[in-house]
């Protein structure tokens, strides 16, 4: 019984400490750049994003457009 108390009284306190550490730590703060790429075809999109992910470059979004072809934007985060 006191085994089980003690147990208890530890992971509270463990985690009350967890908790201060968590609130107090700095928040990093990730800064972003941006780029665009308009494409026409898929194999052109292939190619231009395997590139890109190689260099660092996530898709954010894309816009497939029926004339044109695809529009891009991708983000990095920001080497200081």
């Amino acid at each position: 019984m006191i085994r089980r108390l003690l147990f208890v009284v530890l992971a509270v306190v463990l985690t009350a400490a967890f908790m201060t550490y968590a609130q107090t730590r700095p928040a990093v703060k990730t800064t972003w750049e941006y780029t665009t790429i308009g494409v026409s075809t898929p194999s052109d999109l292939s190619t231009n994003l395997n590139k890109l992910g190689a260099d660092g470059w996530e898709l954010v979004t894309i816009n497939i457009y029926l004339q044109q072809g695809y529009f891009c934007v991708l983000k990095r985060p920001r080497t200081q």
